[in-house]
């Protein structure tokens, strides 16, 4: 069957004043085309009409985005044509659900009893009990075995006396749960590992030295790996220029002489190459004339840096290159 007999049929099928709306949409030479294939068409089978609603339905599964969002264009359609009571009445009539009111108990059957009890536990009653509803029995039946006596009862009680769920209220369900699963998401692609580890033990305010030794007589390969992925005062080496010149706007004189003392060559010559030549004079002579300090106190305000440096990170205002790769 051809596409011109096709739309023929469709025309046909669609009565006078649909049909007048949509030639509205067709130019002239279509119109004649169709216009003509209608006249000609004669008596056609409710086989001939299938046939065209399948191939139509094929067409437009190929044609249309999974993405479009069916179900509202619909009801905003009969809603603005019949009201949206009468919408909504025909569309449940129809059996025309909205996929995405259905995703957030789908993707629930799919997970196992105990993350689900993780996610809903802590929610108001309500919710509970309607998210139980909606489950398979047998998810339900686990998840509710987790509650404690008084609250398995009151949740059943509920359920019992649960009244048939309003399209408003399902879709207010879901945009909860859908907010669950989502935090789940983020969490479980969260991954573990040395970089992890690394970021930990940079942030540890206290014990960071006393809590890598212990590691090492476990695990002395891996606590090396660790430490080459944390960010330690000699890596301000590797600072950029400009985010260096930026961490010492914030480092105090004296916590910087402190702090450099004992340091490598290249660092201090690296700190002393980003600041004012009048600024490099008088930090290289107070380093020359500092007298011996102990580590501990050396140590106390290397960290004071680095929680500057991290700071700097976490608001974006300096580059970290812990990855050996060249930024632009």
């Amino acid at each position: 069957m051809n596409l011109n007999k096709n739309s023929a049929i469709i025309m046909l099928t669609l009565g006078e004043k649909r049909a007048s709306s949509v030639f509205k949409y067709l130019n002239r030479q279509e119109i004649e085309v169709i216009s003509k294939n209608m006249a000609n068409l004669g008596i056609y089978s409710r086989s001939d009409l299938k046939s065209v609603l399948d191939e139509f339905h094929n067409d437009a599964r190929t044609l249309i985005s999974p993405e479009k969002e069916c179900y509202d264009y619909l009801k905003t359609t009969l809603s603005s044509a019949l009201g949206e009571e009468q919408a909504l009445l025909l569309l449940e009539e129809f059996n025309v659900k909205n996929d995405q009111l259905c995703k957030g108990i789908d993707t629930l059957n799919t997970m196992n009893s105990e993350t689900i009890f993780s996610f809903i536990k802590d929610e108001h009653p309500q919710i509970i009990t309607v998210t139980l509803s909606l489950l398979k029995r047998n998810i339900a039946a686990d998840i509710l075995s987790k509650f404690d006596d008084d609250l398995r009862r009151d949740i059943l009680i509920k359920i019992a006396n649960l009244s048939k769920l309003t399209s408003f209220a399902i879709k207010e369900l879901t945009l909860i749960l859908n907010d669950l699963i989502q935090s789940y998401k983020s969490y479980s692609n969260a991954q573990g590992g040395i970089k992890p580890a690394a970021e930990i033990l940079n942030y540890m305010q206290s014990d960071q030295d006393k809590t890598i030794q212990l590691m090492k007589e476990i695990d002395q390969k891996l606590t090396e790996k660790i430490i080459k992925k944390m960010f330690i005062f000699d890596d301000l080496q590797n600072l950029d220029d400009q985010s260096l010149q930026r961490v010492l706007r914030e480092v105090e004189n004296d916590s910087l002489i402190v702090a450099l003392k004992g340091c490598k060559t290249e660092l201090v010559e690296k700190v002393l190459n980003n600041m004012s030549k009048r600024q490099a004079e008088i930090l290289r002579e107070d380093l020359n004339l500092s007298k011996p300090i102990k580590l501990s106190k050396v140590e106390i305000e290397r960290k004071k840096i680095l929680d500057i440096v991290r700071r700097l990170s976490d608001a974006d205002e300096i580059t970290l290159n812990q990855d050996g790769e060249s930024y632009v």
